[in-house]
């Protein structure tokens, strides 16, 4: 089984991008990785990127957006240019494809994500999923002062 992972970044997200999508590797051995990686421009590590999924089995494509797409997008420290690429992702993605599942970088994988991508979303053409945990990991931390 192939599942379509999307990811939006710049340079500055490269180490989290490849830890994000190593934890996804471990924990979902049954699968097929390909994963779109929208830009700006070609990353500068782009090669590294290249090998990095290669020794991995990961199908690795790049979606170079351009540097007028978002020009006049409100940009802060917390708010990069880079939120903005997936709200028009559809424009730059194959015509064909018919599911992906976008992954910010600051995540880790803990379990196989294939129980959420083969999630059947009837009608609806998007689904997302909250910030929140039911495990109250923060609280612990927090508890234990770690």
């Amino acid at each position: 089984m192939e599942i379509n992972l999307l990811f939006s970044i710049d340079d500055h997200y490269m180490m989290s991008f490849k830890t994000t999508l190593y934890s996804v590797y471990q924990n979902t051995p049954s699968a097929l990785l390909h994963v779109f990686v929208l830009q700006k421009q070609l990353l500068k590590k782009h090669a590294e990127i290249e090998s990095f999924c290669e020794a991995l089995g990961i199908v690795y494509d790049p979606v170079v957006i351009g540097e007028r797409a978002f020009e006049d997008a409100p940009i802060a420290d917390r708010y990069p240019e880079t939120i903005y690429y997936r709200l028009l992702a559809h424009e730059y993605l194959p015509k064909d494809l018919d599911k992906i599942l976008y992954l910010n970088t600051d995540i880790l994988c803990l379990n196989d994500i294939f129980p959420l991508y083969k999630m059947e979303l009837g009608a609806a053409l998007y689904a997302a999923a909250s910030h929140g945990s039911d495990t109250n990991m923060t609280d612990l931390v927090n508890k234990l002062r770690l």
